[in-house]
């Protein structure tokens, strides 16, 4: 079973953070509204947002998509 068949069920799929969806998490970050009531929007640009998502080796970060 590959990596991506792995992250995905009939209901949801993880997308690993990229290129092509790494704009959507930071400007998710950055919105009090997104973020709720009970998170706070972090202290980070959207360029340092950026590079974390894209590069950080400690963790990984996803968009869950519903299939």
């Amino acid at each position: 079973m590959s990596a991506a068949q792995e992250l995905q069920n009939d209901r949801v799929i993880l997308e690993p953070a990229s290129e092509a969806n790494v704009d959507l998490l930071v400007r998710w970050t950055l919105d009090p509204v997104a973020q709720g009531p009970y998170k706070r929007v972090p202290e980070m640009s959207a360029a340092q947002l950026r590079e974390l998502f894209l590069h950080e080796r400690s963790r990984e970060y996803f968009v869950i998509r519903l299939s």
